[in-house]
């Protein structure tokens, strides 16, 4: 899996790592049924990880093994991955200040 994932790896791992325990209390929009909105957007990520996992390992096992055989995993390995990159970024955003508004850069076409 290092090897298809490349650089996304460690949001790959972040994502396995977290599971379904990325569950903010305070957006409860239960329908009735005891599941809130947050349950069934974090669903997709274990059915992700219920096709990936078995697939790694019984291809693990393969006497033949080469590397495109694990390509098919890696769509969903780089939504996992995007998944937890988005939720990097959306944290890291600085508030605005106030009153600031940067200055407007003007393109200059050459030609």
């Amino acid at each position: 899996i290092p090897a298809i994932t490349g650089i996304f790896l460690p949001f790959v791992l972040l994502s396995l790592g977290r599971g379904n325990n990325h569950h903010d209390s305070s957006n409860n929009n239960s329908g009735g049924d005891g599941r809130n909105e947050k349950d069934d957007k974090m669903s997709w990520k274990c059915t992700l990880w219920w096709i990936i996992i078995p697939y790694a390992t019984l291809h693990s096992f393969s006497a033949h093994k080469e590397f495109r055989f694990m390509m098919p995993i890696l769509p969903p390995l780089i939504l996992l991955a995007g998944y937890e990159m988005s939720l990097w970024v959306a944290r890291g955003k600085p508030e605005p200040l106030e009153g600031y508004n940067p200055p407007r850069r003007r393109a200059i076409i050459l030609g």
